[in-house]
């Protein structure tokens, strides 16, 4: 029997199996794209025969742009990175299309075309590798994950009502106190109980199994499946002949255990898949143009390249582009970091995402759509998710070579006994017995009955777990790093020096609330009464306030607007006014997270190493770095600097604490990272774990509970390893029965979650 040149599968003495793979295979040599065989997963567990293609209308979901189109599909049968780059190759080898990228994580394909060409030559390509196209929908990822988790919960809730029942007549069965037709009469209840539990709750071992042995490749359901079918097929023999004992309830006990933990792992794992629809909060569906002389609104997805934009004050900006006219400041935390707006003019530059604080400004666009910076911050994000997911968690290593071993402890057994003289009989119920009492339920619940306590109990100190994987991973970090504003400090300006005279400080207030710059708000906050905004203000942009007041013409702005002449170096924050007899000096700063400093000192301590990564300017954080002892930090780092300086230290594993968008590829590239519930939508989305409140001593309290819970997790391995080194060998010997051996398995399992729970008491740090 041969092998399918394309997918390896079983192909009676034919080169392929099917058409489907001749022609994939024939299009794929052609285009000269033979690396793919080479690049290849070769884990035989996955399939790559081509998928069949469905019949839809893909219009409704194409953007059209001047003379491009786009669309998002998802990607069914992608199970490798030489898939993402055969589908990419293959599109990109089309002149007509000009952008094509897939992401493994969301199975998301995004192809950007010239209008010649119809999408259903798109679909023909990648249709023509076996792989089938969908219209992309985050909704549909999320549907899929939900209809999962409810089936799973019914597959649970169904062997665990079976199993209290069976068990119940089981006891009863086992009171010595039946005649053999009672006893008879008993099992044959147990059967009409536990054969449909057995076949309905059983399928997610049953199919997962199945799909291994098609591809020749055992994983931990194999022996599971095995265990359930022999065990009830013996039972049934043994109730129909009476020649013996049944073990229904065994075999349903083992499939509620089991599921338990597979619910358990499922519930804890499940996490958002979309990330670019995160940006959806941040991004505007309309713009304004200016077009003949007269204002427009437009659908963003119709801005092009050279269009002037006119931006309002308060307004985001919706593309890239240069100042034509208008003085203003603009707001980029989102971008860099920086707390404080940059003022702006004719031929500056500004980005899309940007908030303006000024006067209103006319941008003519340089950038649209997929080349704008948030888009590129975007791409950075989803680049850096794809590569992250490729750790392996510790029950998976194990898994790798526990089927094959369970398996041959089952055979030895079977084959011993007959060569020893006993029965085919009795023979298989010891290998059926070392079958059940060698199931995976310990160790399958080893680790989410762990990572569901504690999830539980960081969840009750403000820390929301996302990945469970992180935990784990937490273990090996050496370097933890920090943006500044917004992470290390709450991000909030507060007034240090409050004016002494009453009035004065009601004036600079009153004056204040013509503006929208963060040190005015901040100075009205600081005023704390009510008080009416001052009439007749102009706001000068990137300078400040003036106004006539009482025949003076005061000003509320920066140094040079409000004639100071000696400027007091500081660290802080200034802000000036001049009232026309006096000139006050307002200092600001962005205070410091509660517990900054305890948090930095623990991570010391424990010979973890603390590093800044800032997008703002050098004198905030040099002033931050040093109060916190920090020696190690960067400033003026934009998102694609932040990024490459994690990307150059990826392999010294680094916890990274963040939380804007300027954050979002650095959160995404690193081995394990954390956000402030206060952070982006994007931070959020991109970050392994969340911590409410406004103290920063989540950090070390997730490292402290990591720690406890890997320790508990090895706890768990151990003693599920020294439950087999002593079950296995009496079960071999003949010493236990199916029964006895369900109920060690279950035994096993129950400490295994007692031990778990451990993880409910908080940790102190």
């Amino acid at each position: 029997m041969n092998k399918c040149l394309h997918c390896l599968q079983n192909s009676y003495n034919q080169k392929f199996c099917c058409n489907g793979c001749e022609t994939a295979y024939h299009l794929i040599k052609n285009s000269n794209l033979n690396s793919y065989y080479k690049k290849r997963v070769a884990n035989k567990n996955i399939s790559t025969k081509p998928v069949l293609p469905i019949d839809i209308d893909f219009s409704p979901y194409i953007t059209i742009q001047n003379d491009k189109s786009q669309a998002n599909f998802i990607v069914d049968g992608i199970h490798c990175a030489a898939c993402i780059w055969l589908i990419e190759q293959m599109l990109l080898k089309n002149k007509a299309v000009e952008y094509a990228r897939v992401n493994m994580t969301t199975k998301r394909l995004k192809v950007i075309w010239n209008n010649k060409t119809n999408i259903q030559e798109i679909v023909k390509i990648v249709s023509s590798l076996g792989y089938r196209l969908m219209p992309y929908d985050p909704k549909i990822l999320e549907n899929q994950d939900n209809k999962k988790q409810k089936e799973l919960l019914i597959y649970l809730a169904v062997a665990g009502f079976v199993s209290s029942n069976v068990m119940l007549l089981s006891i009863a069965t086992w009171s010595g106190d039946m005649g053999q037709a009672t006893i008879s009469l008993m099992q044959w209840f147990s059967a009409l109980l536990a054969l449909p539990g057995i076949v309905y709750a059983g399928q997610p071992f049953y199919k997962s199994a199945i799909n291994a042995i098609k591809h020749k490749h055992m994983n931990m359901d194999v022996p599971i499946s095995l265990a359930v079918i022999l065990t009830t097929s013996l039972s049934f023999y043994e109730m129909v002949t009476k020649s013996g004992e049944t073990f229904f309830e065994s075999a349903i006990m083992l499939l509620f255990f089991l599921l338990i933990g597979r619910y358990l792992e499922q519930k804890i794992q499940i996490k958002s898949r979309s990330i670019i629809e995160s940006l959806a909060g941040l991004q505007i569906t309309s713009a304004t143009i200016l077009q003949k002389d007269k204002l427009k609104a437009i659908p963003v997805k119709n801005l092009k390249v050279g269009d002037i934009l006119v931006v309002a004050t308060g307004e985001k900006c919706a593309a890239d582009g240069v100042i034509i006219s208008g003085n203003s400041s603009i707001d980029t935390s989102m971008l860099t970091g920086e707390n404080m707006p940059v003022p702006v003019s004719k031929n500056s530059f500004v980005q899309s995402g940007s908030i303006n604080t000024g006067n209103i400004i006319h941008i003519k666009i340089t950038a649209v759509g997929d080349k704008t910076s948030l888009a590129q911050i975007s791409d950075l994000v989803e680049k850096s998710i794809q590569n992250k997911h490729s750790y392996t968690p510790l029950v998976d290593k194990v898994s790798r070579f526990y089927a094959p071993v369970v398996h041959s402890l089952a055979l030895v057994t079977f084959i011993g006994w007959l060569i020893s003289g006993a029965s085919i009989h009795d023979a298989l119920i010891y290998a059926i017995a070392v079958l059940i009492i060698t199931c995976p339920c310990a160790i399958a619940l080893a680790v989410p009955a762990v990572n569901v306590a504690t999830a539980s109990s960081l969840f009750k100190n403000g820390i929301i777990l996302r990945n469970s994987n992180a935990l784990e991973k937490l273990l090996n970090i050496k370097k933890v790093v920090f943006d500044k504003t917004g992470t290390l400090t709450t991000g909030t300006l507060t007034l240090l020096n409050k004016p002494k005279n009453k009035n004065v400080f009601g004036l600079m207030a009153s004056m204040a609330l013509n503006s929208k710059h963060p040190l005015s708000k901040a100075l009205v906050k600081a005023y704390e009464e009510n008080i009416s905004p001052l009439k007749n203000v102009k706001e000068i942009a990137g300078e400040g306030l003036k106004a006539k007041y009482k025949n003076t013409q005061i000003y509320l702005g920066n140094a040079k607007f409000c004639k100071v002449d000696n400027i007091k170096s500081t660290n802080n924050n200034q802000l000036f006014f001049n009232d026309g007899k006096k000139i006050y000096t307002l200092e600001f700063s962005d205070t410091l997270r509660l517990d900054a400093k305890k948090a930095i000192h623990y991570l010391q301590k424990n010979n973890y190493q603390p590093i800044i990564i800032s997008g703002d300017t050098e004198k905030p954080v040099k002033y931050i770095a040093d109060k916190l002892k920090i020696t190690d930090y960067y400033f003026s780092q934009s998102p694609q600097s932040k990024y490459n300086i994690l990307t150059k230290s990826i392999n010294e594993k680094v916890l990274m604490v963040g939380d804007g968008i300027n954050d979002a590829p650095s959160l995404a590239k690193a081995y394990v990272s954390m956000a402030p519930a206060s952070a982006s939508d994007m931070a959020q989305v991109t970050a392994d774990i969340i911590f409410q409140g406004k103290s920063l001593m989540a950090v070390p309290l997730v490292i402290a509970t990591a720690k406890k819970a890997c320790k508990v997790i090895k706890l768990n391995f151990t003693f599920a390893i020294i439950y087999n080194l002593i079950a296995i060998p009496l079960a071999i010997l003949g010493y236990v029965n199916p029964l006895f051996a369900a109920v060690f398995m279950s035994a096993s399992s129950i400490s295994v979650m007692l031990n778990a729970l451990r993880m409910t008491k908080e940790v102190k740090v």
